[in-house]
């Protein structure tokens, strides 16, 4: 669980340098699976740094779901796959609904966190 702190961390650290608007305690939150109250477009965009750092982002500008569990199997700790797995399946649809790329990957990642806030934990 260390090593994937670290790396989370270590996104977190790359997207905050992109997107220094986006304010410390509200990723704090989020991290803690709860959303921020002002969700700006640099929070947006800041998922979707997070998705291309992650290597899970697809040339259309959307969260690949065979590349998300592909990556879950090697980031994410073995305790964390079934539930991890489980939201990444629930969510997949939700990107359809939006043109930008933030906008995709901000509905994704806020569905990841409402299908297990508990089980939640973001860049």
């Amino acid at each position: 669980m260390d090593q994937f702190m670290k790396s989370l961390d270590m996104m977190r650290n790359g997207c905050l340098a992109k997107f220094p608007k986006v304010p410390i305690v509200d990723l704090d939150k989020f991290r803690g699976g709860e959303l921020p109250t002002d969700i700006t477009k640099d929070f947006k965009c800041y998922t979707r740094c997070v998705a291309q750092l992650g290597g899970v982002l697809t040339k259309k500008g959307e969260i690949g779901i065979q590349k998300s569990l592909s990556q879950m199997m090697i980031i994410v700790p073995k305790e964390m796959h079934e539930n991890t797995g489980g939201a990444i399946r629930n969510c997949s649809e939700v990107q359809k609904d939006f043109k930008d790329s933030c906008d995709k990957t901000y509905a994704f990642t806020k569905c990841l966190l409402e299908y297990n806030p508990a089980g939640f934990i973001f860049p």
